[in-house]
């Protein structure tokens, strides 16, 4: 195809995948949904008109969200395109990468485990398992589960990916400031495998995903992988544009492979499974991953499912995970931890002096609203999965919302500001 005739295809495509997919489902009455203090934040009909011109201003492709109200699920709206090129919608079945957003999810987990007796909260890691790669450092033995769920570990959120002689290094002594890391909650990943006897996939599927019904799962399949969002950034005529997605594309099906030879379902593997088959795997071919030494691929993140960032969900079944952390009701059906721990999880457990009115709870990030206590997550992988977590607890309602392109922090928080009718000091 000429080359003007290709860019006239893309640019049509780019117009109906735009458009494509403008849907809104509301599960719950509208009169249903505003019950409680405060307006609902459903969104009117005016409010969704202006969607599409913000993604188009924004250069993001496609979006989803969620909306709880009343302790449910009370609407969810998609729109746009999976990908670009292909014109594929978002829809209900729609998956994006949770991204940060799966260390809430890992911490009701954990809470579980806390509950059954099998760790504690104030429970050193190091005593049940060593953090892969960390440095002979006193600090280092000193770290709590706690620590690890509230970022008080002083670990970096991911270490360098420069040198196999690279440490973890705690900044500070555990529990006297915050350190977002991704690194610490991986570490007390490897805790859960070493107590439960299974890979992180199968423990988060047998005591979350399956019983609360959650269409979730830990990393990348085949059978899932048509229903995912591709990553878009942003053409030199400012429309959105296909980002490669080797890694996905090249390294999952490697280790599916190997999976297969092996006869083990790689949602049944530990971290050390995920290292051998490194070792084994059908070499790389892709200039970015070809020349990767075998250090590297030990990294978290690059060959592990990692609890830090590797949930994918659809907006709506991440609203409902969202409602676990309300106050239940005979609607809302039976959560999976006490109410005791879930009140915990909502609790400060870490003042944080530069920013008083963001403490972080067992999980979550917190934010002082007058009276109220409100909990929120980021989350971002690469450059385009970006996505957010709102709740209310004492009003039992919440917003999630899902975007692939690499200006989708801006446009989530200007849909979340527009939704909610307020700006949230967390997402600013």
């Amino acid at each position: 195809m000429a080359e003007k005739g290709r860019a006239a295809l893309l640019s049509r495509r780019a117009a109906i995948a735009m458009t494509a997919g403008a849907a809104a489902t509301a599960i719950l009455p509208r009169s249903a949904a505003a019950r409680g203090a405060g307006r609902s934040w459903i969104p009117g009909a005016a409010l969704v008109e202006r969607f599409g011109p913000w993604m188009r201003h924004h250069a993001v492709p496609g979006m989803a969200i969620a909306v709880v109200e009343d302790g449910a699920l009370a609407w969810q709206g998609h729109y746009g395109a999976a990908n670009i090129e292909t014109g594929q919608a978002v829809d209900t079945q729609t998956l994006f990468q949770a991204a940060s957003l799966s260390k809430p999810v890992f911490a009701y987990v954990v809470m579980q485990l806390v509950e059954e007796g099998r760790v504690a909260l104030d429970d050193r890691v190091a005593d049940y398992v060593r953090p892969t790669g960390g440095a002979d450092d006193p600090r280092i033995d000193a770290v709590t589960v706690r620590h690890v769920l509230c970022h008080a570990t002083g670990l970096p959120n991911w270490r360098d990916e420069r040198s196999a002689d690279d440490l973890l290094v705690p900044a500070f002594a555990p529990g006297q400031d915050y350190s977002y890391s991704g690194e610490a909650f991986y570490w007390l990943q490897q805790l859960v495998e070493a107590v439960t006897g299974q890979g992180i996939a199968a423990v988060m599927a047998q005591r979350l995903f399956t019983p609360a019904g959650l269409d979730m799962a830990m990393g990348w399949s085949p059978e899932r992988d048509r229903r995912e969002v591709e990553a878009h950034g942003v053409a030199p005529d400012g429309r959105p544009m296909l980002l490669p997605s080797a890694f996905r594309r090249e390294h999952w099906p490697r280790l599916h492979a190997v999976a297969a030879r092996w006869g083990r379902p790689v949602a049944t593997w530990r971290e050390p499974d995920f290292h051998a088959a490194c070792a084994v795997m059908r070499p790389h071919t892709a200039e970015d991953f070809a020349g990767w030494p075998m250090w590297k691929w030990r990294l978290p993140g690059n060959a592990v499912v990692d609890v830090a960032s590797s949930v994918r969900a659809s907006p709506a079944d991440y609203a409902r995970f969202l409602a676990l952390m309300m106050p239940a009701s005979a609607a809302t059906g039976r959560p999976l931890i006490s109410d005791a721990s879930r009140r915990l999880m909502l609790t400060p457990q870490l003042e944080r002096a530069d920013r008083p009115h963001l403490p972080r709870g067992i999980g979550w990030g917190l934010e002082r609203d007058g009276g109220d206590l409100l909990f929120y997550h980021w989350g971002k992988n690469g450059r385009a999965h970006i996505s957010v977590a709102l709740g209310d607890p004492a009003r039992r309602r919440g917003l999630v919302v899902m975007v692939n392109g690499v200006n989708g922090g801006a446009l989530a928080e200007q849909v979340a500001a527009a939704m909610t009718g307020k700006r949230y000091a967390s997402i600013s």
